[in-house]
């Protein structure tokens, strides 16, 4: 028996290689790098952090708008969580939130601001409460969001015309991959890689100690970049699950970063989920976002393969009451992300 699962292992580790391999020249990983040109735009300070607006660029032609939050009394190099934030909003916003009005801090794309009482309650929290576990933060704007965004209607006067205009200027971007020979997941993978190359220059980040957290379109680019990219140690997604079978059944996750061409020839999504394995991951999902027969194929898959790996106690899974990215207007939640984190980003953790 033990021979036979020591097979199984081996056979499971040598196609988890040749399927990391075929992901990463799928998605043109292993470009050339282009110099970072990174700069400090704005600094500025609140009672219990301090925030950097930075620049860098990702590739010949595409700036990056970083936003980097450390806690005031920081001075060491610190671990560090990026936060991938869901599609149509902001670095600002995944990190201060919609809490505090005014804001602590002046936020870069003011125009993607939404009240609370206008979007119903699935707005995070603010995430800076996981600086009170010791961590920096860093969040980017997607393409064609936030800073990155084109000209658009004001949200607060008209919400559905800035929606509007929201989604065409992401039709567009997927024309442009299109003509590039890249799909948009390629693109967004891409910057988030290149934000660890930025985060290598700086002396004040553990680069030996970076997690990575998203919801929605933020968690698809977490666990879809962890694959490719080894400098990630743990991984927390919400609100992102579902087989690909199910999504065009259910005409669900409609935003291009989900979809990779070719991809459903030589794997299944849930395999490309379960190649986290055995770096920590934890994972939440609602019971009334999407479809369960669509999700639970993932989890069910990933959690085979850490128990194949040895690694069963490093996949967690949390069904939450409630809808899409509701998880995180539960304060005790966050506290439990940062307790995970802090856990496995130790420097007393065990190396994946």
């Amino acid at each position: 028996m033990a021979g036979s699962h020591r097979q199984d292992r081996n056979r499971w580790l040598r196609r988890r290689r040749q399927l990391i391999g075929r992901y990463r020249r799928c998605l043109g990983i292993g470009l050339e790098r282009c110099d970072l040109q990174a700069e400090i735009v704005r600094e500025a300070a609140a009672e219990d952090f301090t925030a950097q607006w930075l620049r860098f660029s990702s590739e010949p032609g595409e700036r990056v708008p970083g936003l980097l939050v450390r806690p005031a009394a920081a001075r060491k190099p610190l671990p560090l969580i990026l936060v991938l934030p869901g599609g149509h909003r902001t670095k600002d916003l995944a990190l201060f939130g919609h809490e505090q009005w005014p804001l602590p801090v002046d936020i870069e794309s003011p125009h993607h601001r939404f009240p609370v009482e206008k979007l119903g309650n699935y707005e995070p929290l603010p995430l800076t409460r996981l600086l009170a576990h010791g961590f920096a933060l860093m969040s980017n704007d997607c393409r064609v969001f936030g800073a990155r965004a084109g000209l658009r209607p004001d949200s607060a006067a008209d919400r559905a015309a800035f929606t509007a205009a929201s989604h065409a200027q992401y039709d567009w971007l997927m024309r442009r991959a299109l003509i590039d020979g890249r799909s948009v997941a390629a693109m967004e993978v891409w910057d988030v890689i290149r934000t660890l190359d930025y985060l290598e220059t700086r002396d004040d980040i553990d680069l030996k100690r970076v997690g990575i957290m998203g919801w929605s379109m933020g968690g698809n680019l977490a666990w879809q970049t962890a694959i490719a990219e080894p400098r990630i140690k743990a991984v927390c997604t919400g609100s992102c699950l579902i087989t690909y079978e199910e999504a065009l059944a259910h005409q669900r996750d409609a935003g291009w970063y989900a979809w990779i061409p070719g991809v459903r020839g030589w794997t299944s999504r849930q395999e490309l989920f379960s190649l986290m394995a055995p770096r920590p991951l934890l994972a939440f999902e609602g019971d009334s976002d999407f479809p369960r027969e669509g999700v639970q194929p993932m989890l069910d898959e990933a959690r085979e393969k850490y128990a194949l790996l040895g690694a069963g106690d490093r996949f967690r899974c949390v069904w939450y009451s409630g809808g899409h990215a509701a998880y995180l207007r539960n304060p005790a939640t966050l506290d439990e992300i940062g307790s995970w984190f802090a856990r496995h980003l130790s420097r007393a953790a065990e190396a994946p």
